[in-house]
């Protein structure tokens, strides 16, 4: 258990981090979601092959 922190300590650290401009933010924001979008229609199509496959296979 962490019992040793406070509230100023964590504003002490968070002074110190080094946040992204909005430009960043938004190009990373962009890349995971069309990662995101990319494996979803990967997994998608392997899910279908996958059904197609077996439908073939118990007829």
């Amino acid at each position: 258990m962490i019992n040793n922190f406070s509230v100023g300590a964590v504003k002490s650290e968070l002074k110190k981090v080094s946040w992204p401009d909005k430009q960043k933010t938004l190009k990373f924001t962009a890349i995971v979601i069309a990662v995101s979008l990319i494996i979803a229609l990967y997994i998608g199509i392997i899910d279908f092959l996958l059904v197609k496959l077996l439908n073939i296979l118990t007829l």
